[in-house]
């Protein structure tokens, strides 16, 4: 009995010698037969050619712009350490610092000491140190025959006549006869730092100037202008009696210190506002000197608004030389005062004026 076709079929194949694995197949059954028997590939076949590189961004007339890296995975993340932060402060601060002490310099000149604009000696008492200076009026500004006008008009005996605030001059102490101008970092409720005051020692017109080189010390300041108080037969200011005195009160109240005055009081102003009051433009001390005392004018002076920021100024800075205006407009204000007064009497009087 003959065999059945199919197994004839496979009795041949099984003789005959097998191909290759990388031979193809010589028909697309045997090709189907061999791709099915293979062992699946999961792995993705290789790309026979590169991705297409993306476009590169160009600029208006087509120029190649070089795209931004890409941050580091290590980078900081839009803040700064803190050893980063601290390095960039202290660098801000001594570009910032080395640039406003060139601004001041500029503004206020080279550093001086207090000695080498204001030769004088700190002084201690029970409230601490101070700074006070003494220089003689006629070095200020040189008035001639200043001294011996204070001197004859002391002797005359119709200094009541001119006005009864006036007769204490003939009957109190030469040495005793105190002119007084502050200066002060405004009109209320801030320090007093400057206080001039001058008065007759032997044949001269001695200018004292007692400064607060800070704010610590016009407590001290204070009881050395107390002092002066208590020792004053008779005080001479231009509008003491409104600004000055009451300052000096209100500070010491302030730093819980005892004032008291119990001499006499002369305010020029008042005598000054009913003499000339529309004969000058004003009755400002500076314009006295001016029109009434034939002062120069004052050219290397400093407007009183600029005082208080001056005196700051010095404090932050340890710089003198910004007090050096100061120094000179408080003692002209001295000088300028005992002129003014001698002159006024004289023309209450109906004398001349020298």
């Amino acid at each position: 009995m003959p065999l059945p076709k199919d197994i004839r079929r496979k009795l041949s194949e099984l003789g005959r010698p097998k191909k290759a694995a990388d031979e193809p197949s010589d028909t697309p059954a045997e090709a189907k037969e061999q791709r099915d028997s293979a062992p699946a590939d999961r792995s993705p076949a290789a790309p026979d050619t590169k991705p297409e590189a993306p476009p590169q961004p160009t600029t208006r007339r087509g120029a190649s712009v070089v795209p931004p890296a890409a941050p580091s995975a290590d980078a900081p993340k839009g803040r700064l350490g803190p050893m980063c932060r601290q390095r960039l402060k202290q660098r801000l601060q001594q570009s910032l610092g080395a640039e406003q002490d060139e601004a001041r310099e500029r503004s206020f000149g080279p550093a001086r000491s207090i000695e080498e604009v204001l030769p004088g000696e700190v002084v201690e008492n029970q409230l601490g140190p101070i700074y006070v200076a003494r220089i003689r009026a006629a070095d200020v500004m040189p008035v001639p025959g200043l001294v011996e006008r204070f001197v004859e008009t002391r002797q005359r005996s119709d200094l009541a006549a001119v006005h009864h605030e006036f007769a204490v001059l003939s009957e109190a102490d030469p040495a005793k006869v105190v002119f007084l101008d502050t200066e002060t970092t405004g009109l209320a409720s801030v320090p007093l730092f400057l206080c001039g005051i001058m008065r007759y020692a032997g044949d001269a017109l001695v200018i004292e100037q007692m400064l607060a080189r800070d704010y610590t010390e016009e407590p001290a300041l204070l009881w050395r202008v107390q002092s002066v108080l208590e020792a004053t037969d008779v005080l001479v200011t231009y509008n003491g009696r409104t600004f000055d005195l009451p300052f000096i009160h209100d500070r010491m109240v302030y730093h819980l210190l005892d004032y008291s005055f119990s001499g006499e009081h002369i305010d020029l102003l008042p005598h000054a506002r009913r003499l000339y009051r529309g004969v000058f433009p004003d009755c400002r001390l500076q314009t006295l000197e001016l029109r009434l005392c034939g002062f120069p004018e004052r050219r290397d002076d400093i407007p009183g608004e600029d005082i208080p920021q001056a005196y700051h100024d010095f404090v932050a800075t340890s710089n003198a030389g910004i007090l050096a205006p100061i120094f000179r407009h408080n003692a002209r204000d001295l000088v300028a005062l005992c002129d003014v007064m001698l002159r006024i009497i004289a023309a209450g009087s109906g004398r001349p004026s020298a």
